[in-house]
């Protein structure tokens, strides 16, 4: 059955897929790592990979599963880590691919370039008209937060508008119809592929979720956690990350 599933992806009409990855910390950790190995198949596949930094979507915070509003950042924090972000990935996913012996033209993006161009009323205008209220709430993502004594303010309830909007942005763009990410994004992803359809009726754009990586207790490896394993050297040493693989 899985591979019915990735033979009927691969068959598409895409020529592209996307990752993407907020800048809230100055390096991937190894949950990311997951993803860039699974993505890395459908480079193989000649799919062109974009990765996407979300540096916009970064000030807003994904309350994806969470039971606390994430703390604000600073701009010049999350272009920092943006920077780290970049030189990290052309790093991690092209070595992936040399001992993969795959040959990929890696693009990297930012989300801030189109949602800083986009005024408020301009955007609730052209687009919030295709967002039911019902159907945002469903989502797993949203009621699991909506469950808590913190509850889920204004500007978190917006993160999938905007995640929805940049696969949007992508496919009409680079003709990019998939999405890869990890499963606790499954909410956010099919906002996208949905906002898609809306717009562009003959569109078949694909959700693509992945396992997330878990420790022992069932908890994920995330930045939030406290013993959160880096890919970056200088923050969890070679000899860490190999106890832990």
């Amino acid at each position: 059955m899985k591979e019915l599933i990735f033979s009927t992806i691969i068959s598409n009409d895409s020529s592209s897929f996307f990752v993407g990855i907020d800048p809230t910390a100055s390096s991937m950790h190894l949950g990311h790592l997951s993803i860039l190995i699974g993505a890395s198949y459908f480079a193989a596949a000649g799919y062109n990979p974009i990765f996407l930094l979300g540096s916009a979507t970064a000030h807003i915070g994904d309350p994806s599963f969470r039971n606390t509003e994430k703390k604000s950042m600073l701009s010049t924090s999350i272009a920092f880590n943006a920077e780290k972000l970049e030189i990290q990935l052309k790093t991690v996913f092209n070595n992936i691919c040399v001992l993969k012996g795959i040959d990929v033209n890696l693009m990297i993006l930012n989300n801030h370039s189109w949602h800083s161009q986009y005024k408020l009323l301009d955007f609730i205008h052209e687009f919030g008209g295709a967002f039911k209220i019902q159907t945002m709430l469903q989502k797993e993502c949203m009621k699991s937060r909506l469950d808590t004594e913190n509850g889920l303010n204004l500007r978190e309830f917006l993160y999938q508008v905007f995640q929805a909007y940049d696969f949007y942005h992508l496919y009409t763009l680079f003709n990019c119809s998939i999405q890869i990410g990890g499963s606790d994004q499954w909410g956010n992803i099919i906002a996208g592929s949905d906002l898609i359809k809306k717009f562009h009726k003959e569109a078949k754009p694909f959700a693509l979720t992945l396992p997330l990586l878990t420790k022992s207790n069932g908890e994920k490896f995330g930045k939030s956690s406290s013993d959160v394993v880096w890919l970056d050297k200088t923050m969890t040493s070679p000899l860490e990350l190999y106890q832990v693989l």
